[in-house]
């Protein structure tokens, strides 16, 4: 096959960027902010977990992503493309609805801001609370703030209070109330001085909302008791609980942290109520100005929810910020039914990822909180695959390499753990768990030459299964917490177990059975990296060369991170980590054909080792987001592609494609496909190219976008680089324009080489006179 269509082929086989990360979802995350454009409703903003701001302009038909982590989020109400964000690192506004934004923190002199609020009448004047005890305000749209704090109170931890929240009446705006705590302060002045209101202590405040049409009446939700109204401008408050799922004595059971009320109607008001009751929490629904609740519920998930949204001018329709993976709910029959609005919102945390090893394109991830997802396409498109599971289906998931449409999954609910069995590729689940008397579930593996036997891991040890998870028996390893397993692909009978708990013995160790489980050895060393508690994160056997081991480690004080290797089947073992101690490990992948280049994953991102880890290099190729790699997985079909589970931005995978020249016999080797810039002929011995003329070179494997530059060496002497990218007309294909370099001696097959991010190509040649 030629070498521009074999490469082409893999690119469209793969669905993965070529040299470049594409995420996949499954769609959703966790959203604890929203706010709706007041004058454009179909303009919806969400913040997620870790995946940071979202951008909807179809009523959240489709998000896209517009920034990073923001805490706080803040609509100008007569011009709503202008936008101010709220951060750890300051407050940044926005003039064109989130597209670009720029810094706004002269005189801001605490930075992390957690709440935003702007004058409906004066958008020029802004109010920000921060999280270190102090709130300022701005009357010249954000350009400089000042500290407004008198008459709030010292407290022992800082001079002036921390604000959760900060709400301004919209009939007379220099009234403002700012909430901390289990207190709601009050300013008639715009903010210059502050007074406590009389609200019963103890409660702890989320919100407050202020009647629309009827500024004296407040309401105010609580982390313990319910909802609390005022009308009398918080003078005097009382309970505003009927219907809602209140517990009045013991423990508090109960959590409110949202309010929405309808503008246009403002006895219609919308809460959240999140209880430790099955059953309990949700949307709540007064139309009595809180005089009674019910609840409206219909297509929800059973998660926890953080915010509500109402659409200024369509009140019927609402948005709902969940947790547990589910995204952004909504509904547009005033909360009577709801339905998922997650199409782009690619926020989710990854719990496990496994590649189907014969059917290219079949993936399962397990979100957590939010179950287990199936694709079929190569991860374009998910569906759940969670019946007959009694948890979430994030725990860890197993594939038959034999017969991949039998899974195995480990749950724990209610502290009941359990391993759960399909064998119609994730359609259905049943209980797979006769005899196992594990505390929890952390790992499965599969014996890859007799996939009947299979084998759980958990605090209690290792329990082996040899009738596909028919019953259980103890392997009598020590009665430790084992977080990860592996087995020799060569000698199944070979199996490694990491521990997963700090013990006083500081068993951080590998432990090995070479007899299927009978009997369990322990190297003397521990694998631990400038302390003691460190536990094995991750677990990898080389494919090809069974004596070699990776384990991968992590502490509870972020100390600990290293990736280990033994070439001694685990009786010594030695750190390759260059990043130690502080750079955690999650994952480890080698890959299959050549098994001399191991991936790691790690909140910090993705790093790679071309040599078995003597040298490592972290993953630079743009597209990948969230807050790093939680798992890894390799497509067994096409060892190039590489999967990762993220932190907060859902599937993503990578293609990697070496750079590679192209030539006119299309097997990579003679005369280059290189040709005379100006007249677009081949520099080919019957037409040579002179020292000092612009060439153009046509390559594959650089980056999309032009930002990391080739090299190219003619002759072995650098060449001056004019343009790089794509080549104008070909998909898949990539462009390098040079000069021909001072030096290069004439002849008819003088060598041309590409280098990209440290990756040579192959070499071609060209004709210089």
């Amino acid at each position: 096959m030629p070498l521009l269509v074999m490469l082409l082929a893999v690119s469209q086989a793969a669905r993965a960027g070529i040299n470049t990360w594409t995420s996949f979802g499954p769609d959703g995350g966790d959203i604890y902010l929203l706010a709706v454009d007041p004058k454009t409703p179909g303009t919806v903003y969400a913040a997620a977990q870790v995946a940071g701001l979202f951008k909807s302009t179809n009523g959240g038909a489709s998000w896209s992503a517009v920034n990073t982590q923001v805490a706080a989020l803040a609509i100008d109400p007569q011009t709503p493309g202008t936008l101010f964000a709220g951060t750890s690192g300051g407050i940044f506004k926005s003039a064109d609805g989130g597209a670009s934004w720029s810094a706004v923190n002269v005189g801001l002199t605490s930075l992390s801001v957690r709440t935003l609020a702007i004058n409906p009448q004066n958008p020029n004047m802004v109010y920000a609370g921060s999280d270190k005890a102090r709130i300022f305000k701005s009357v010249d749209a954000g350009a400089r703030w000042s500290a407004v704090n008198s008459g709030l109170p010292t407290y022992a931890y800082g001079p002036y209070l921390p604000v959760n929240s900060l709400t301004i009446d919209p009939g007379n705006p220099s009234t403002v109330y700012a909430v901390s705590g289990s207190d709601v302060f009050k300013s008639t002045d715009a903010g210059d001085n502050w007074a406590k209101l009389p609200l019963p202590g103890g409660y702890g405040i989320s919100v407050l909302a202020i009647d629309p049409q009827d500024p004296s009446t407040l309401y105010a939700a609580t982390g313990a008791k319910g909802i609390l109204k005022s009308t009398d401008a918080g003078e005097s408050w009382s309970a505003a609980n009927s219907g809602l799922p209140i517990s009045n004595s013991g423990p508090p059971i109960i959590l409110v942290n949202a309010l929405a009320i309808d503008s246009q109607n403002s006895s219609t008001i919308y809460t959240v109520v999140n209880s430790c009751c099955p059953g309990g929490g949700g949307v709540f629904k007064s139309t009595d100005a809180g005089a009674s609740w019910s609840a409206v519920n219909s297509g929800l998930p059973e998660s926890y929810s953080y915010i509500l949204a109402i659409d200024p001018l369509n009140p019927n329709t609402l948005y709902l910020g969940t947790s547990a993976g589910g995204g952004v709910f909504k509904s547009v029959d005033g909360g009577a039914n709801w339905i998922a609005v997650n199409s782009g919102l690619r926020a989710s945390v990854v719990s496990t990822l496994v590649v189907d090893p014969q059917n290219i394109g079949t993936l399962y991830s397990g979100i957590f909180g939010g179950g287990l997802f199936k694709s079929t396409d190569g991860g374009t498109s998910w569906s759940l695959a969670n019946s007959g599971l009694p948890g979430n289906g994030n725990g860890p998931l197993a594939i038959d390499p034999l017969n991949p449409t039998t899974l195995y999954i480990g749950e724990t609910v209610n502290g009941d753990p359990g391993v759960f069995k399909s064998i119609d590729g994730g359609m259905s689940w049943s209980a797979a768990s006769s005899g196992l008397n594990l505390k929890d579930v952390s790992d499965l593996a599969v014996d890859p030459q007799n996939s009947r036997t299979i084998y759980a891991a958990g605090w209690g040890g290792v329990l082996k299964s040899a009738d596909g998870g028919a019953s259980w028996q103890d392997t009598r390893l020590p009665a430790l917490s084992i977080g990860k397993l592996a087995i020799d692909p060569q000698n199944p009978g070979t199996i490694y177990a990491g521990t997963n708990a700090c013990t006083g013995s500081c068993d951080s160790r590998v432990f090995k059975s070479t007899d299927g489980g009978r009997t369990w050895s322990a190297p003397s060393i521990a694998l631990t990296v400038g302390g003691c508690c460190a536990v094995i994160s991750a677990l990898a056997v080389d494919p090809l060369n069974p004596g070699t081991v990776y384990a991968g480690t992590g502490d509870y004080n972020d100390t600990g991170g290293a990736v280990w290797k033994s070439t001694d089947w685990g009786t010594s073992w030695q750190n390759l980590w260059p990043y130690s101690p502080y750079t955690d490990v999650n994952a480890i992948a080698v890959d299959p054909r050549e098994s001399s280049t191991v991936y790691v994953g790690s909140y910090s991102g993705l790093f790679k080792s071309p040599d078995g880890g003597a040298t490592w290099s972290a993953v630079k190729y743009p597209g990948l987001m969230g807050g790093g790699v939680t798992v890894l997985a390799i497509d067994l079909q096409n060892p190039s592609t590489v999967y990762a589970g993220t932190n907060g931005n859902g599937v993503n995978a990578i293609t990697f494609v070496p750079p590679a020249l192209l030539s006119l016999s299309g097997d990579g080797q003679g005369q280059g496909a290189i040709l005379h810039s100006a007249t677009q002929q081949v520099a080919s011995a019957s037409n040579p190219a002179i020292i000092g003329e612009a060439l153009e070179i046509y390559c594959t494997g650089l980056i999309d976008g032009g930002v990391i530059s080739p090299q190219i060496a003619i002759d072995g002497q650098m060449a001056e680089i004019l343009f790089f990218g794509k080549a104008p007309g070909f998909a898949g294909l990539n462009q390098v324009n040079v000069l021909v370099p001072t030096g290069v001696a004439p002849g008819s097959a003088v060598p041309v080489r590409l280098t990209y991010l440290g990756r040579p190509s192959n070499e071609v040649t060209i004709a210089v006179q």
